[in-house]
């Protein structure tokens, strides 16, 4: 962190010292700092879409470390979008085979993280990309199935009724404050 810092505070447009004290943040549970200088590095790098994502899966990582899953999901399917761009890495000289990698990484964790909110379709739609990419996954497509079936068999195939889901959003709004 202080090397990282030092780094910043003679050149403060360094993106990868906000990246690396970033992930030096997340490695010592500092969330809130990791997150902050990975949102710098979100606003920063706006002509950076590789650097974007590696921020966006960064800070994906810390919210849900933090139980923050859904702005975890959230992270994720930015970094996704942007990994999914044409030219992504192109002006950073980034090698296809880093792409590659963050793009698994990513995909995964998107995929655990949908797996905990319920959103088998999101998570079944990441593995089938990682199988695409090469990437075993049969195992979680399997328990994602199975998890998609109990859920099916719990409401007969329908969703629940709007009145109860807007009853339990209330009741949690009134004991949260």
């Amino acid at each position: 962190v202080v090397a990282f810092t030092e780094v910043i505070k003679i050149d403060p447009s360094n993106m990868e010292a906000y990246a690396g004290r970033a992930e030096a943040y997340k490695g010592l549970k500092q969330y809130e700092e990791a997150k902050a200088d990975y949102t710098t590095v979100i606003e920063k790098a706006d002509d950076m879409p590789y650097m974007q994502a590696q921020a966006y899966a960064g800070r994906a990582e810390v919210y849900d470390l933090t139980d923050d899953t859904t702005a975890a999901e959230s992270d994720c399917s930015v970094a996704i979008e942007l990994l999914d761009q044409e030219d992504v890495g192109k002006k950073e000289n980034v090698a296809e085979k880093l792409i590659r990698e963050l793009k698994i990484k990513v995909l995964q964790l998107h995929a655990e993280i949908c797996m905990k909110l319920g959103l088998y379709d999101k998570a079944m739609d990441d593995y089938s990309r990682l199988t695409e990419l090469g990437v075993d996954v049969s195992e979680e497509k399997e328990e994602c199935l199975e998890k998609q079936s109990a859920l099916d068999k719990k409401n007969n195939g329908e969703l629940p009724d709007k009145t109860k889901i807007i009853d339990i959003i209330n009741a949690a709004r009134v004991e949260n404050g």
